[in-house]
């Protein structure tokens, strides 16, 4: 019956945003990426808004004790967590906030001012950036150098032939 009642609150929360989409007039590209987005989002089956408000209600020895549990799994599976004090893990973990990325979103491009931490639960990330501009004009001056060698070559051997 639990899982009946989950289904049914997930299934009338999509036609609600399927509703409110279809009257939006917005692109019908972006009305796909949003519908994609809270299927994934609503397929986590977890209220996340209910969690924090049961969170903001705790004591806060139950809400430490409760902070631990549902973050376990990925507590002990990330070394940044590793030798670090129960308080410590708990601050981290209590300001944590729950980001859903559909294929090919970008979560962070380079240059932004990093204000978050991400932390990858689940699916595969790839991380793209531009070489630094040192690296990159000591190429091009290496290429040039390669070059002007080459072009020396190519006058040395004909001149060599024609003589």
């Amino acid at each position: 019956a639990s899982f009946d009642a989950a289904g049914s609150r997930k299934r009338a929360r999509f036609d609600q945003i399927k509703a409110w989409l279809a009257a939006s007039r917005m692109p019908t590209v972006l009305q796909h990426r949003l519908r994609a987005y809270y299927s994934l989002y609503l397929d986590e089956g977890i209220d996340f808004r209910i969690q924090q408000q049961v969170l903001d209600e705790l004591p806060p020895p139950l809400r430490t004790e409760l902070l631990l549990f549902l973050n376990r799994e990925m507590i002990s599976s990330i070394p940044f967590f590793q030798n670090k004090t129960a308080a410590f893990v708990v601050s981290v973990c209590s300001v944590l906030t729950p980001c859903f990325c559909l294929a090919h979103d970008y979560v962070f491009r380079e240059g932004d001012v990093a204000e978050e931490m991400y932390i990858l639960q689940r699916g595969v990330v790839q991380i793209r950036c531009k070489p630094p501009k040192a690296l990159v004009d000591a190429r091009v001056e290496a290429l040039k150098q390669e070059a002007l060698a080459a072009a020396a070559a190519a006058q040395k051997a004909a001149a060599a032939q024609k003589a």
